[in-house]
């Protein structure tokens, strides 16, 4: 049997130009993270956030498909495709993701997708659509990178935790503005940041804007 896989991956290190990105990322072997384009980058923080995530990949070894049921041609003849991206999760699951503004998906790659799925499978993967109107969709697109930066930028405050924690426990939620004009809690809007980046406490971050106004809860995830 034909190995699946191309020999050698798809480097993006050395090129140059406005289309390269870097990624300071905390979830990949390989740092920075380059990707092709800024939707590639600006999936990543979705990715560094996702606590689901263990780590991942850009511009992984790509893999033959074959349009037909045969397989009996050569590798060098038999056309292969490279995912954006393969991510490894913690319920040990890996996956392929293809990041792409939906306006450019063509009949030709509609067409394609499920070969390229159905190959996917074999490998033991999953291969899956990452659009622009997912990456990019609001609140949470800028809370994700509001929540890197916290991570990146500081380290938990232990002694707040401590405190949060004893009062949320009591409390089950309450508002970071609350927390401090009515508990006392001394803490910057940096501080609550950093400890729901590092998953410490958690709010509803898909439909609601960070802000002092946000309701928070421990996350016991």
């Amino acid at each position: 049997m034909l190995n699946l896989y191309v020999s050698k991956r798809r480097i993006l290190r050395g090129r140059t130009g406005p289309t390269i990105c870097k990624v300071a990322s905390t979830k990949s072997d390989e740092v920075p993270v380059l990707t092709e384009g800024k939707l590639e980058a600006d999936f990543c923080y979705h990715l560094e956030f996702d606590q689901n995530v263990l780590k991942y990949e850009c511009q992984p070894l790509g893999f033959f498909y074959s349009l037909d049921s045969g397989d009996s041609t050569s590798n060098k003849k038999r056309p292969y495709y490279t995912p954006d991206f393969q991510v490894w999760y913690k319920d040990k699951s890996i996956r392929y993701y293809e990041v792409k503004q939906e306006e450019f998906i063509d009949l030709k790659l509609e067409l394609l997708f499920p070969i390229l799925q159905n190959q996917a499978v074999k490998l033991g993967k999953r291969l899956d659509f990452a659009l622009d109107s997912e990456i990019r969709a609001e609140p949470y697109f800028s809370n994700v990178k509001t929540l890197y930066k916290a991570k990146k930028n500081r380290g938990v405050n232990d002694s707040l935790l401590r405190n949060i924690c004893v009062l949320l426990t009591k409390h089950k939620t309450i508002s970071a503005f609350d927390l401090i004009n009515k508990h006392n809690v001394i803490a910057s809007i940096g501080d609550f940041y950093c400890l729901l980046a590092n998953y410490k406490i958690k709010t509803d971050i898909k439909n609601f804007e960070l802000s002092w106004n946000m309701n928070l809860e421990l996350n016991h995830e």
